[in-house]
């Protein structure tokens, strides 16, 4: 009887842990980490476009360029509205470029509904 129950338990564990890696979402840019790193080392437009690609969105200011790139985040717990935990939600970072260097580093996320 016993051998039975651990058998159950088991299963129940496997299932439960095979949900909640399916629930997870799929990893993407580490865009704080680059803010991070861009903020502290000096870095130009060819160093920034070798490691992240193109920019999701590009604005020219007089004698600046402002590069966004965003990435968004979708978790497929924000669908059951009675949990509030799980959002989805866009990563943003912006660098201001000015002569070729970087100058300005932000990174923020906005909610989701």
């Amino acid at each position: 009887m016993k051998r039975k129950s651990f058998f159950y338990y088991l299963i129940l564990i496997s299932v439960c842990s095979i949900f909640l890696t399916t629930c997870a979402p799929k990893p993407g840019p580490n865009l704080s980490y680059n803010a991070c790193l861009f903020s502290q080392n000096p870095v130009t437009k060819e160093e920034i476009l070798k490691q992240l690609g193109p920019p999701t969105k590009k604005i020219y200011l007089n004698d600046k360029e402002e590069w966004y790139y965003t990435y968004h985040v979708k978790t497929i717990l924000s669908k059951f509205g009675f949990i509030t935990r799980f959002k989805n939600y866009t990563e943003t970072l912006k660098l201001t470029i000015k002569d070729g260097k970087v100058i300005d580093v932000k990174y923020y996320t906005t909610l989701k509904d």
